[in-house]
């Protein structure tokens, strides 16, 4: 008795196919033979459901007031017998193909033959067999899975698990697509070469902006941990400045009025100088409050005595200078602080012009006012 083959909508286009990978009947029987009954299964029901997305837009395109749904066909069809098959045509026709449209009108589901389907629905029987000529493309398309299989083309697990994983196969494939690689995947067919290369594709986009994203949050993290130290900086430094003020406001207290009055007349000396330096001062690297620079700042400039173009002392003399004013004013340091900071404020003053290199000797380059 013979048997209805039903045929459905499948929704993958295989427009990619190539001729070239067509297999003989018994190329493609050879690696049939090698796969599981698992395998052969999927591939069976794969085929089956398949049926070219563009052929069926064709006869959607044609068929006026309806659309193609699909087909049975009754593979013992007689037509010495006709009413042994069981499809019958809308007309009460016993017929070998019936065609299944619905109405654009009502939604209703109508079934026809041949003949009806020409009639009512729209759709030429040209067209009807290119449905069924189809199905060569669909055995490209299984010669294609069958040439991977043989070149060991394996299913891209990695990619369609992380894919699954991250809810990122739906961007890409509609839902019958999911269904086939999820088929796919449980028995490990290789995928059609497209299919798989926009897997990989969609996996890798999703790794490089993942890298991205933790590369923006290392960046992010590394900015918060430098802000962080700024700030710790800051406060550190502050919180010597305030010590430091807190420190030379009792240091000066203690001073008598005539020290106080030629301790101004250094800070002086010192704050004209300092005028050379607006961005070192802003930056603290040269302290307005700092008694040490101050005193050997003013003692190289003499008090602010010393004239443009005058020689300045060595450094030996400027420190012979130096040693009673620290006695005198009992400030609490030590020499080798003293010569340290000398070393430093030198080089400063030199790399900013206030001090320059004539006839071998250093010479003031800044000129006091009378």
């Amino acid at each position: 008795m013979g048997k209805i083959i039903s045929h459905t909508g499948y929704q993958t286009s295989i427009e990619h196919f190539n001729n070239n990978k067509h297999l003989t009947e018994n190329q493609r029987q050879k690696i049939f033979n090698q796969l599981t009954p698992e395998q052969k299964k999927v591939l069976e029901e794969f085929k089956k459901y398949q049926v070219n997305s563009k052929l069926l837009t064709k006869i959607n395109e044609e068929g006026g007031d309806f659309e193609f749904v699909g087909y049975d066909e009754f593979t013992d069809f007689d037509k010495h017998n006709p009413s042994a098959s069981p499809l019958k045509c809308e007309c009460g026709k016993h017929v070998k193909y019936l065609y299944y449209c619905v109405s654009k009108d009502n939604h209703k589901k109508y079934k026809f033959g041949i003949n009806h389907l020409k009639q009512e629905a729209g759709i030429s029987p040209e067209v009807i067999n290119e449905i069924k000529n189809g199905y060569h493309k669909i055995d490209l398309g299984i010669d294609e899975i069958l040439q991977n299989i043989e070149y060991g083309e394996l299913f891209p697990t990695g990619a369609y698990e992380l894919c699954v994983q991250k809810n990122l196969l739906k961007d890409i494939f509609s839902k019958p697509q999911i269904r086939y690689i999820q088929s796919f995947y449980q028995v490990k067919l290789p995928l059609y070469d497209r299919d798989r290369e926009k897997l990989l594709k969609i996996t890798e986009w999703y790794l490089n902006d993942q890298a991205w994203k933790i590369k923006e949050e290392q960046k992010k993290r590394v900015q918060e941990v430098q802000l962080a130290k700024q700030r710790r900086e800051k406060i550190i430094i502050q919180a010597k400045i305030n010590n430091r003020n807190n420190n030379y406001k009792d240091w000066f207290s203690n001073l008598g009025n005539q020290d106080k009055l030629a301790w101004r007349h250094k800070e002086v000396t010192y704050e004209r100088v300092l005028r050379y330096f607006p961005k070192l001062t802003a930056k603290g690297i040269l302290d307005p409050k700092s008694i040490i620079q101050t005193l050997i700042v003013s003692t190289v400039f003499d008090d602010g005595r010393l004239e443009m173009g005058s020689e300045i002392d060595s450094k030996s003399v400027t420190m012979q200078k130096v040693q009673p004013m620290i006695q005198k004013y009992q400030l609490p340091s030590n020499t080798k602080k003293i010569n340290n900071c000398y070393d430093q404020l030198i080089q400063l003053l030199i790399r900013n012009w206030v001090i320059v290199y004539v006839n071998n000797h250093y010479v003031s380059n800044i000129r006091f006012p009378e």
